[in-house]
């Protein structure tokens, strides 16, 4: 497995699997664009059977890039919503992120900060601290903001 989530909540999950299936997880961490072109060059002769990465967004790239394989099995079909499937059916979601915007109670209230949509409103001009807009993290959220609320409120 290669994984770019840097959490050890997947210990577990990877230890009860082995103990369900008796496979040995082997396991690469490393940042996720290493991984896709880790991937990338090694190609067929890469080891990992599963691609494990912390966003939608590096995903869909993989995808595009030829890097994997439709998912066809029973338990996983049934037990992911399609929703949280890729539209090539080459991969699908485990997690969401929750975006929960932090603010500092001296300088704004609650009130100012009770969505993304908020964020843009003229009394928190400059006031923002953001990643920079070419963050896949950034790309994803205004892609998620455009499918849920479409293009005019998106941009507004």
């Amino acid at each position: 497995m290669y994984s770019g989530r840097h959490y050890n909540t997947g210990k577990d999950l990877y230890a009860q699997f082995t103990k369900a299936s008796g496979i040995q997880v082997k396991l690469l961490e490393a940042k996720d664009n290493a991984l896709i072109e880790l991937l990338n060059i090694k190609g067929e002769n890469s080891p990992a059977d599963v691609l494990f990465l912390a966003d939608v967004a590096r995903l869909y790239r993989a995808a595009g890039m030829n890097l994997s394989q439709t998912v066809d099995t029973d338990a996983i079909t049934q037990s992911v919503p399609s929703d949280l499937w890729g539209s090539s059916g080459h991969w699908f979601g485990l997690t969401r992120r929750l975006r929960a915007p932090m603010f500092n109670a001296e300088l704004v209230s609650a009130e100012q900060v009770s969505s993304y949509v908020a964020l843009a409103e003229p009394n928190l001009r400059g006031k923002l601290c953001l990643r920079n807009r070419r963050c896949v993290y950034n790309q994803s959220l205004v892609a998620f903001m455009l499918d849920e609320q479409g293009q005019t409120a998106t941009e507004d």
